[in-house]
């Protein structure tokens, strides 16, 4: 008598599974699994866009600055990569240099996030703060749409929260 026909029943077939051969009587072995071809990103490419880059609160009156631009996305092993130039600015000042962010894909597009420093003038009291900036994006087809979500101190927005900033944008065509 072995020592498996004296076990439990449930216990000698786990043990018998647990030891088998990949082929368990008598049945082929099985197939590996099919190789799953990554899919491009929606949101992969390049992109004329435009984005509210900014707010001016003067005495209570709150003037948007919009901007202008070409954001190039690329795939970086598991992440996405997003080069944005900007081209103009609705305040008229100088466009600032080529900005470089990094996220994730998602179904329809990206969530990409950087840290923004921004500067405050409150009654001459100028300072800077760093800011979680995070750009959530949707790609239909040659669209693009989504919104800008700046995660500031409460006391540095005189006008209460901000809320979330539009992008809006079109493929560029090859």
């Amino acid at each position: 008598m072995s020592l498996i026909s004296t076990l439990p029943a449930r216990i000698a077939t786990s043990l018998l599974v647990v030891g088998a051969p990949l082929s368990l009587r008598g049945l082929p072995p099985a197939s590996p699994a099919p190789a799953v071809a990554i899919q491009p990103s929606p949101i992969a490419g390049q992109w004329t866009i435009e984005w509210e880059l900014g707010r001016r609160v003067e005495n209570g009156d709150v003037q948007l600055i919009r901007a202008t631009g070409v954001m190039t996305v690329k795939p970086a092993g598991d992440s996405l990569v997003a080069t944005i130039d900007m081209k103009s600015r609705s305040d008229g000042r100088p466009v600032t240099p080529p900005l470089t962010i990094g996220g994730k894909a998602t179904a329809a597009g990206a969530v990409l996030s950087q840290i923004q420093q921004l500067r405050f003038n409150v009654n001459g009291d100028e300072r800077g703060v760093d800011v979680k900036v995070t750009w959530t994006l949707t790609a239909s087809g040659d669209a693009l749409s989504g919104e800008i979500v700046r995660d500031m101190p409460a006391e540095m927005v005189p006008v209460g929260p901000m809320p979330p900033a539009t992008i809006t944008g079109t493929r560029v065509k090859s």
